[in-house]
């Protein structure tokens, strides 16, 4: 996954420079939110075994749904400023 992310990353730096590609920014927001949970959930989980911490696995899953609606609803906002731009014509 995070093969992926850096790959995407480097192609929406690309795009950035051709005026931005939503759906690449989409697929990378998803590519990073799931590398995310899935290191959270591997961390969280090797400390919860070791310290009985069960108050961990919540906290830790708010942290990281907050991160992911941080990043959506910054791209839903980008997406909504595009769609209110008038069509070029080609």
């Amino acid at each position: 996954m995070l093969v992926g992310a850096v790959i995407l990353s480097r192609d929406t730096e690309v795009a950035a420079d051709r005026g931005g590609s939503l759906v690449i920014r989409a697929v990378l927001l998803d590519t990073v939110a799931d590398a995310a949970a899935a290191g959270a959930v591997a961390i969280t989980g090797a400390v919860i075994l070791v310290t009985h911490a069960n108050w961990l696995d919540p906290t830790i899953a708010l942290l990281v749904s907050i991160l992911v609606a941080v990043q959506a609803i910054g791209l839903l906002r980008r997406v909504v400023a595009d769609m209110r731009q008038p069509a070029t014509q080609t």
